[in-house]
């Protein structure tokens, strides 16, 4: 009981000491400003982008991927339950 006791006092204490030391001071921005940024896929002009404000709808609906989940959970119970004798 004391090991856990003394670990986990060892543990709030380095965890106390790593939120105390400062971050690694942040990059200045560069004083030209680009229209190009470097993206998933590849570089493109900022002007380019543009944001859909209307959501999608996802192609299946949640509460039947949660269904789904519930009869596989409910079908590997009963499958992999003890048999009575």
């Amino acid at each position: 009981m004391r090991l856990i006791v003394g670990l986990l006092l060892i543990l709030l204490g380095l965890g106390w000491l790593a939120s105390e030391v400062p971050l690694a001071a942040e990059v200045p921005t560069p004083a030209v400003q680009t229209p190009w940024r470097r993206t998933v896929d590849g570089w493109e002009k900022t002007a380019a982008w543009t944001v859909d404000s209307r959501p999608r709808r996802p192609a299946i609906h949640p509460s039947l991927v949660a269904s789904m989940e519930v009869l596989l959970v409910l079908a590997a119970l009963v499958a992999f339950s003890p048999r009575p004798n």
